[in-house]
């Protein structure tokens, strides 16, 4: 499934067999986000939870400067951009039950970098750089927001990005937790194939399981009996069996995610 290819066309989705992918695509407006790009999102997410033969999540933009630059801002000064769709879209994506990973094309900045921390991963380039600017702007970072922020990076580098409006190098956004990985621009493609593959071929089960009790530990929200369903449920899973035989007979395994 493919839809709305070209450019400025706000948002690209598709499924491609175990991959899903995301591209924002309104390069000359920095990629920000409207109310449609956000609807748009929110469905195909949907899509991508119902569908057992997606295994990864890649979310990219188009254009070599910004990959989101947050709401639209023509929108947000006229009290046109619902605040609860973007709510609902982070929470959607943070708790995708399959991998995903952000793959950035350049910048980020203000909703985007929350974005980025909705994904389990991201991709950064060298000489990049990322800003928050409520702060500056005179609006107050939604409650839902500012939580993320603190589970996923800390309340101090939080502090940094939110209240201070500080603007971060590709190097301090590594150093700080915001990116998982910092590749030059022309490895960026190649490096993106490389995790996506390597997630794919992982037990998706296993995986499903353990990112949900991760992220629920991380939120506080865990439950340990429920957790320990999830660990009961793989260890009697058919995965479990096909990668022990792989392991033994040194093949690659064929996962089921039952």
């Amino acid at each position: 499934m493919t839809s709305d290819i070209g450019m400025d066309k706000g948002v690209m989705v598709e499924c491609d067999g175990a991959r899903a992918k995301i591209t924002l695509n309104r390069p000359s407006k920095h990629n920000a986000l409207h109310n449609e790009d956000i609807a748009k999102m929110i469905d195909f997410l949907k899509v991508v939870e119902e569908s057992p033969e997606v295994r990864t999540l890649v979310i990219t933009g188009v254009g070599d400067k910004t990959f989101c630059a947050g709401a639209a801002l023509n929108q947000v000064g006229a009290g046109e951009l619902d605040g609860r769709n973007f709510e609902e879209l982070m929470d959607r994506l943070e708790h995708l039950s399959v991998p995903t990973l952000c793959s950035l094309n350049g910048n980020v900045y203000g909703g985007g970098v929350e974005f980025t921390l909705c994904c389990d991963f991201v991709l950064g380039l060298t000489g990049s750089r990322a800003f928050v600017p409520p702060a500056r702007l005179g609006l107050c970072y939604g409650f839902s927001g500012l939580a993320r922020y603190v589970n996923r990076i800390g309340l101090s580098v939080a502090k940094r990005l939110l209240v201070g409006n500080e603007t971060f190098d590709a190097e301090e956004l590594l150093r700080t937790g915001v990116y998982d990985y910092l590749v030059d621009p022309d490895q960026r493609k190649d490096r993106e194939r490389e995790i996506i593959e390597r997630l794919e071929g992982l037990a998706p089960l296993a995986v499903k399981h353990m990112k949900r009790t991760l992220n629920e530990i991380a939120n506080g929200t865990v439950v340990e009996a429920e957790a320990k369903k999830r660990e009961k449920q793989c260890a009697h899973s058919k995965d479990l069996k096909i990668g022990v035989t792989a392991q033994r007979e040194k093949a690659a395994p064929e996962f089921l995610g039952e």
